[in-house]
């Protein structure tokens, strides 16, 4: 009982735009199980333009700072692809899910499909099931 802080890397799941959040922290989660662990900005991008094409670059940056402030998603900066000191100041990252953002989207997939995995039959469906055979049998 000592570790009850609040869990920061689950914020995405309660803001205002949490829709949008976990397309994304969805779309990482996809990939790091194709074991792409890292993905650029524009990556991430046409895979948001599969579903929605209004969304934008500068949405997306905005977005990813927000997830990086919440711990979900690492920058790495890319030294490979900087080629001058206006590529550098321009700082190129790639992104990757921190370890607590891996767990946080199994669990949402996991309550995602809880409804499907625990489908009950109601005892009620059986007594009329069973008055409806005892009706017709006589």
């Amino acid at each position: 009982m000592q570790n009850l802080n609040a869990i920061a890397e689950t914020t995405y799941l309660s803001v205002e735009n949490s829709l949008q959040y976990r397309r994304i922290m969805r779309i990482f989660y996809v990939e790091y199980e194709k074991m792409h662990f890292q993905l650029y900005k524009e990556e991430v991008l046409n895979l948001l333009h599969q579903d929605d094409s209004s969304y934008s670059i500068e949405q997306l940056k905005v977005d990813l700072e927000s997830l990086v402030r919440w711990k979900n998603l690492t920058p790495i900066q890319d030294p490979g692809r900087v080629y001058t000191i206006a590529d550098y100041k321009n700082k190129q990252y790639r992104y990757t899910m921190s370890e607590y953002a891996v767990e946080i989207e199994r669990m949402t997939i996991r309550l995602e499909n809880l409804f499907i995995e625990s489908g009950n039959l109601s005892t009620n469906f059986f007594i009329r099931w069973k008055r409806a055979w005892t009706k017709q049998r006589k």
